[in-house]
């Protein structure tokens, strides 16, 4: 291949994409950007009714929602989003001590799909 060849290739090459990635704190409902602009991210900006029944729904819906979100999103940063979240949940239920239906049925529903991909990943899925 001649340097003329490399140079014509390289018109017809598909253009990375400029555009700029989604932001969880844009697309998840339970994360806001910090007020001034460029503080920071609330991970985890929920409340509960203090139904514990009603929180666990809560805390799947919000769980279902995240692991779409990271499905479909799937990048480095992503990858860390968890750490984060469970962070800012620890921060919010120090005022309790204990974390509510919501966080426990987020935590449980992520675990249990976490678990399920480890099994796929190792080729041990079983219904045990």
């Amino acid at each position: 291949m001649t340097a003329t060849n490399v140079i014509l290739l390289a018109k017809y090459r598909e253009k990375p994409s400029r555009q700029k990635q989604p932001h969880p704190a844009h697309d998840l409902s339970f994360m806001r950007p910090r007020r001034p602009k460029g503080t920071g991210i609330d991970y985890w900006v929920v409340e509960g009714t203090g139904t514990y029944g009603t929180d666990c729904a809560k805390g799947h819906q919000l769980a279902e929602e995240y692991l779409a979100y990271a499905g479909e999103h799937s990048t480095y940063g992503n990858a860390t989003l968890l750490g984060s979240i469970v962070s800012d949940m620890l921060i919010r239920c120090k005022e309790t001590g204990k974390l509510s239906g919501i966080e426990i049925a987020f935590l449980g529903h992520v675990n249990r799909h976490a678990v399920a991909a480890a099994a796929v990943i190792g080729g041990r899925l079983t219904t045990g």
